[in-house]
């Protein structure tokens, strides 16, 4: 059996970087259910930009502390940032990223029928997101992308493109096998980045 070469950290960061340098006017703005607080000031920042109408929270119970429901965490966030209520979807029943994709597009159709752009909130090693979200909305023709960069479980310091293989090596070599996974298994599809944003190959 044929044996898979392992890539250096260079092309590994490459591969699961999230980022595209452009971002544009948007049907929706998505943030991925996380305990991270981070996502949701970015998000409501890009909301009073007034480029989209609408930020959709996902996730439920987080799984380290479940009486922490992180979509509801993040309402809490974007409405202090003055976002009203009427422009944000909470979904929190969602318990992994693909979850967060299907049950929010539940609430997204009868706000914005069948979206064709969006702006996605993710972590910088989380293309696997952004791939799960082209695959179940099928309607998004274009998704814009902006990213942060997560702290590290253990000594609090951001988890950034250049320390991620002392800080969390693991991690992110786990992203990269799970894109390699889904693409394999045709679970999702592969997408082009450039100046505006990830579009459908």
């Amino acid at each position: 059996m044929e044996s898979r070469q392992v890539p250096d950290h260079a092309a590994i960061t490459e591969y699961v970087d999230a980022a595209t340098p452009g971002i544009g006017p948007a049907d929706f703005i998505i943030v991925f259910g996380t305990r991270l607080p981070d996502p949701a000031p970015i998000a409501a920042s890009i909301y009073h930009k007034g480029l989209s109408p609408c930020i959709v929270l996902t996730g439920g119970a987080n799984r380290d502390l479940p009486a922490l429901i992180e979509a509801d965490a993040h309402a809490e966030q974007v409405k202090a940032a003055g976002v009203p209520s009427g422009a944000i979807i909470i979904e929190r029943q969602s318990r992994n990223t693909f979850e967060n994709v299907v049950f929010a597009r539940q609430l997204i159709q009868p706000v914005a029928g069948e979206p064709e752009t969006a702006i996605a909130v993710v972590k910088w090693h989380h293309r696997r997101a952004v791939l799960l979200l082209a695959r179940n909305i099928p309607s998004l023709r274009r998704i814009f992308t902006v990213t942060y960069e997560p702290p590290d479980v253990d000594t609090g310091m951001p988890m950034t493109r250049g320390n991620w293989p002392e800080l969390a090596a693991g991690r992110v070599r786990r992203e990269f096998d799970a894109i390699q996974s889904l693409l394999e298994n045709r679970q999702v599809d592969e997408l082009a980045a450039s100046g505006h944003g990830w579009t459908r190959l």
